[in-house]
């Protein structure tokens, strides 16, 4: 992968990362009555796959768009503010697509906010996995 014009070789650590971070969620988020870990897990791995994917995108995205290191500023804000606006949108339509929290109304300010709190800790270990992957690049292709 291209980052900037500098290389990054992500797909394993995307890949990974999704399993460990759909693991550690579905710990956080705990089991409900009437579902197995398993299946706790499996609803974890959709969301963290959809939102990692969805983060990789937007970070290509806006890496050609601003690819100056003086631009870095505005590129970590666009980009924060489109992925935290795409997780609160996405949320309650894949809770509505796989019928989770059935007794919730997962279109609610009280339930969308303590979601999006989560979402955006989720947020922020991809982001820092992209940015950090990008600038060790850059530090070594410099030496």
């Amino acid at each position: 992968m291209k980052m900037g014009g500098v290389t990054i070789r992500e797909v394993y650590v995307r890949w990974i990362g999704i399993f460990v971070l759909a693991y550690v969620m579905s710990l956080i988020h705990g089991v409900d009555p009437g579902e197995t870990r398993l299946q706790k897990y499996a609803t974890a791995w959709i969301f963290t796959c959809t939102y990692w994917n969805a983060a990789f995108l937007m970070f290509m995205h806006f890496r050609k768009v601003y690819p100056e290191i003086k631009q870095t500023p505005r590129r970590l804000l666009v980009t924060a503010l489109t992925l935290a606006s795409f997780m609160v949108i996405v949320d309650p339509l894949l809770c509505t697509v796989f019928n989770i929290n059935q007794d919730h109304d997962v279109f609610s300010l009280s339930y969308i906010l303590p979601n999006s709190a989560i979402n955006l800790s989720v947020a922020g270990v991809i982001g820092s996995v992209y940015e950090n992957c990008y600038f060790f690049e850059q530090w070594r292709t410099s030496i």
